[in-house]
């Protein structure tokens, strides 16, 4: 990790990440506030970008064996990759801003809810939204969300809810990681700070949250190095608000290269034990079901909570009241395919799903807010992928950890003999300009 090196100029401007967006859309609205006891969604994409990631302001810190700088996504749309016309699309989807505000004061005083069914009636905002696949992801801002914005921004703090534009309008943040030998091959890349704190944005321990931690994660561009089958992978994305943990399944290979694969389990937004240790459990002691984690502390306490694509591995009660999910491994599941000696990502895909849980529901004005008392309302789900790594960056992997093991010890063997043959090359040179010394020599050696 020296500038100029390859793996340091690899890792300042990696290859970029393929991003596809799968929206779900409602297929039976009128149907459900007419007296349907199941809510039913299509699945809409893929919406397909490159993700594009620069590491920036870059400082190493020799005292500790550790480096900061600043990792900056971006996306950009390929028009080549998708249907054409389909950011033009109309889809009718939940309101995001309407539900979510709902669900938010579900324990909230009469006064408060008096207040949103005011606000509620004067943006005449329905549960339900008509709009475009481009305004979904970059541009939602209801008639709902405006106004709370201007009169009660303590509650509304955005007025654009937009999914990509919550993720990537301020996708800039500094971490700290270790490189050093200090920390030796098994915490190499391995995080200390994220935005100047240990801590998961959005948690505080020091107003009573949850040490949510995401030390010893890594962003995924490297990993720890040396791998093994018994390693277990920590790796956080901001955008699902916890770290996740990789566990190993098969050798695989890869580009002519050995390769590990690890997987995300299925037990990996269940609640774990002790219940009171769980920072991803949700807020005034209630419990979410295994599945679903709370994600609301990274999105201004909007009651967000993420899952498994299309809930794979899980169903819970929650399912009881929605249709069309379809969930497989082969679409769903995260992995990642390392090279074991150099921790290296030769294929990665890290998926998951957002959606909005709606507390049970009264003192609502709105009659079609009680449909969706005590349920959870899939909005969309993404992955974010490599693929393959670049050729220049593949064509050095497999000199690495290909070529030079072979290599290497046909290199030991030429050296050695090498050494050999200058030395008995020394010594006939001494013994023809000097043979007395060379004898004399030879009997301090007996």
């Amino acid at each position: 990790m020296h500038p100029g090196l390859p793996p340091f100029e690899f890792w300042k401007t990696p290859p970029p990440s393929t991003l596809r967006i799968f929206i779900f859309e409602v297929i039976n609205s009128y149907e459900f506030l007419k007296g349907d006891e199941v809510l039913k969604f299509r699945q809409i994409g893929p919406i397909v970008y490159r993700e594009n990631i620069v590491h920036e302001n870059i400082t190493f810190h020799p005292e500790n064996d550790t480096m900061s700088f600043t990792a900056v996504r971006t996306v950009e749309f390929l028009e080549e990759e998708n249907e054409p016309g389909i950011l033009n699309r109309t889809v009718i989807v939940p309101n995001l801003a309407v539900l979510g505000m709902a669900s938010k004061l579900h324990d909230s005083s009469f006064i408060m809810k008096a207040g949103y069914n005011m606000m509620l009636r004067q943006s005449k905002d329905s549960v339900f939204q008509n709009t475009t696949v481009y305004n979904y992801l970059w541009n939602m801002d209801g008639s709902l969300m405006k106004l709370g914005a201007t009169l009660v921004p303590f509650m509304v703090p955005i007025d654009n809810s937009g999914v990509l534009h919550q993720m990537y309008h301020s996708f800039s943040d500094r971490q700290n990681v270790k490189i050093g030998t200090a920390h030796g091959h098994a915490h190499f890349f391995e995080m200390n700070l994220y935005n100047n704190r240990p801590t998961v944005p959005g948690f505080r321990p020091e107003r009573g949250d949850c040490y949510a931690s995401i030390e010893n994660s890594t962003e995924g561009a490297f990993y720890p190095q040396r791998l093994t089958e018994k390693s277990v992978l920590n790796y956080f994305r901001k955008t699902i608000c916890r770290p996740g943990y990789l566990h190993y399944t098969e050798d695989v290979t890869v580009d002519e290269m050995n390769g590990k694969k690890y997987v995300l389990p299925g037990s990996s937004y269940d609640r774990t034990h002790p219940l009171e240790e769980d920072c991803y459990r949700g807020d005034d002691g209630f419990e979410y079901p295994d599945g679903l984690s709370d994600a609301s502390k990274c999105y201004y306490d909007f009651p967000i909570v993420v899952s498994n694509p299309h809930f794979l591995n899980r169903s819970g009660e929650w399912m009881r009241k929605i249709e069309g999910m379809q969930p497989n491994k082969e679409d769903h599941e995260s992995f990642v395919i390392l090279e074991p000696l150099l921790g290296v990502p030769l294929k990665e895909c890290a998926r998951s799903q957002s959606n909005i849980f709606i507390h049970k529901l009264s003192g609502f004005s709105n009659p079609d807010l009680q449909k969706f008392s005590d349920m959870v309302v899939p909005m969309f789900w993404g992955d974010v992928c490599i693929h393959q790594l670049p050729a220049l960056i593949r064509a050095f992997m497999i000199l690495v950890v290909v070529v030079v093991p072979i290599l290497q010890p046909i290199g030991c063997f030429l050296a050695y003999g090498f050494g050999l043959l200058m030395i008995l090359y020394g010594m006939k040179q001494l013994h023809t300009s000097n043979p007395y010394m060379s004898i004399a020599i030879g009997q301090q050696w007996r």
